[in-house]
């Protein structure tokens, strides 16, 4: 069973040549500064249409361009399909037009074993959040790779730390292992009130505190549709070495020229440093 394009000819274009084009075209707006990291384990990345987040998705995944990863774990929420539970599809991968992404199964019997994540589609038949970052993947890494996909049902606090440990058990079993978070931040404020939600969402990830992003999580201070899989994947990856770095924050607003209701959008890159 392959899992289809579902949003493409919609976020992004379904023609291979135009999908390309575009990727390109946002990653060559992006000039990276100061020394690449080496050991990049994490991405923090938004989900909308290309024209809206394209840019700023591109500010963290250029950092992986040319890189080699054998398995990639890709983490959404669930915006169509409400259950309680963490889903890893079940089939055989995901097709976006660029081609065919097997997924792994090397971790079969772990998703059987642990509390609350199953092999299953739910969640993923019409999901965008997941599929919008696939083009990316396939062009700015190296060799081919295999797909680990995790759709996050009910994003509450058992969900949420559920994820975290099942990450952790993936990535210990695989070092070199890839995650990504994906997520947008606040909904349809105007952008003063974006800028000053967000501001405290992202302080919160520069400065590398999950108690801090749980609590304005979970008591509804910030907004992030996907902020279960950003507080997981940050808690799956912490230790003395782990650093981040947020590679900015943008608006729809920017877009379109509509201030009075937008989405935010940042990303970021998770990577190894010297331990403090």
């Amino acid at each position: 069973m392959i899992r289809k394009p579902s949003v493409a000819g919609q976020f992004y274009p379904n023609s291979p040549e135009e999908l390309k084009k575009i990727v390109d075209y946002y990653v060559n707006q992006i000039d990276l500064k100061g020394d690449i990291p080496n050991k990049i384990h994490g991405l923090i990345v938004p989900h909308a249409g290309y024209v809206y987040s394209g840019k700023r998705a591109a500010a963290a995944y250029k950092y992986i361009q040319g890189k080699r990863y054998r398995n990639v774990a890709v983490i959404s929420p669930s915006h169509r399909e409400f259950f309680d539970s963490i889903s890893v599809y079940e089939g055989d991968g995901y097709e976006t037009p660029l081609g065919l992404i097997e997924r792994c199964t090397r971790f079969d019997d772990l998703i059987q074993s642990t509390d609350g994540v199953f092999l299953s589609n739910a969640g993923h038949r019409y999901e965008h959040a997941l599929e919008v970052q696939l083009p990316f993947l396939q062009l700015m890494l190296h060799d081919t790779f295999q797909l680990i996909p995790i759709v996050l049902g009910s994003q509450d606090e058992t969900n949420v730390n559920r994820l975290s440990l099942f990450l952790k058990a993936i990535k210990s079993a695989d070092p070199d292992l890839l995650i990504i978070a994906s997520s947008d931040l606040s909904h349809f404020h105007s952008s003063d009130t974006a800028n000053h939600m967000d501001g405290k969402w992202i302080q919160s990830m520069r400065d590398y505190n999950v108690a801090s992003l749980k609590d304005l999580f979970f008591s509804e201070t910030c907004e992030a549709c996907g902020g279960g899989t950003i507080i997981a994947l940050m808690d799956s990856l912490k230790n003395p070495s782990a650093r981040i770095m947020v590679t900015g924050y943008s608006h729809s607003g920017e877009i379109n020229f509509d201030n009075s209701s937008v989405v935010g959008y940042t990303s970021a890159v998770i990577y190894e440093g010297e331990e403090s």
